[in-house]
């Protein structure tokens, strides 16, 4: 059962499969069991929905994330979301705060363009900036953030404000954390003319109750279309077990063939690339930085690529 203090509820489940197509057919018998529906409709009898059954819309080209705030409206629109959305508890005093300064925007045009202003400025300087990795969380060593209280921020209305712009959708702490990184070993940007190795010592890979996984961004956070249509790795992929060392995945921006192949990502070249591990629940107390070292870059004539080695 499912409560919600407002009217609007957004649920992302999640099943755990391999990337094969075999995996792809037999979780249809659990992902049907998925479904919401009213408490009025509950008979104690179990609801399954088909939904490979689904019909499918292709979406339209696009260039980044669809504009949902608009600071131009965002004071206009600020009076309805407050009816629509009742504050947390302590927070009736922001409200009552907030709705004396919309009053007062409301008497005065002067007041109510400084409002306007702000929020413009605001999104310039402030949100905008959010949208990028580094500023969301805080730091744990060589270069990459994580932040410590996705989906349960309290007070912390910034923290909330930059998961909110940058990887919406974030689980509570202790079901998964998110790493991330923007910059090499060097602190230059990651881009797709140089070549990555991110690199787990020997015998610590994530140590996760679920899964863990490598996914690679491009400079609108978005996947990149490419022949595999693969867009992460990690504990999903079967990987052949093998004697040796390390086990390197590869992140290209053209099709390799060879030994391998199987463990890799394809990417198309692209000026700057964006490089994310979502590790999944990590052991009770467990540091972090022991499994994250550095990004290294090397660079290469044509084509970049970024590698994850096991070592």
């Amino acid at each position: 059962m499912v409560r919600s203090p407002t009217n609007l509820v957004t649920a992302a489940t999640r099943s755990f499969m391999d990337d094969t197509p075999e995996d792809h057919e037999a979780v249809q018998p659990v992902i049907s069991q998925i479904s919401f529906y009213p408490l009025s409709e509950f008979d104690r009898k179990m609801k399954t929905v088909d939904w490979s059954k689904l019909p499918h819309f292709p979406a339209p080209p696009s260039k980044g994330e669809t504009k949902w705030v608009f600071p131009e409206k965002f004071f206009d629109q600020l009076p309805q979301i407050m009816k629509e959305v009742p504050p947390l508890p302590g927070e009736e005093w922001l409200y009552k705060m907030f709705q004396s300064v919309l009053n007062a925007a409301a008497k005065d045009p002067k007041i109510k363009e400084t409002l306007t202003q702000t929020a413009i400025a605001a999104e310039k300087d402030l949100t905008g900036p959010l949208f990028q990795f580094h500023n969301n969380g805080r730091p744990i060593g060589n270069g990459w953030s994580s932040p410590p209280d996705g989906a349960r921020w309290g007070v912390d209305y910034l923290s909330r404000a930059a998961s909110a712009r940058s990887n919406m959708y974030d689980n509570a702490p202790e079901e998964t954390r998110y790493i991330y990184t923007d910059f090499d070993s060097t602190g230059e940007r990651l881009n797709g003319a140089h070549a990555y190795t991110v690199t787990f010592k020997n015998g610590e890979i994530p140590p996760v109750n679920g899964f863990w996984s490598l996914t690679l961004y491009n400079e609108e956070h978005f996947f990149s279309p490419n022949p595999l249509n693969r867009y992460s790795l990690g504990t999903k992929n079967q990987v052949p077990e093998v004697r040796r060392r390390w086990i390197a995945y590869a992140l290209c921006p053209e099709r390799i063939s060879g030994r391998g192949q199987r463990i890799k990502l394809v990417t198309s070249a692209q000026r700057r690339r964006l490089l994310s591990i979502h590790p999944g629940v990590l052991a009770q107390g467990s540091d972090l930085r022991r499994y994250v070292d550095t990004a290294n870059r090397r660079k290469r004539e044509k084509h970049g690529c970024a590698n994850l080695a096991f070592r």
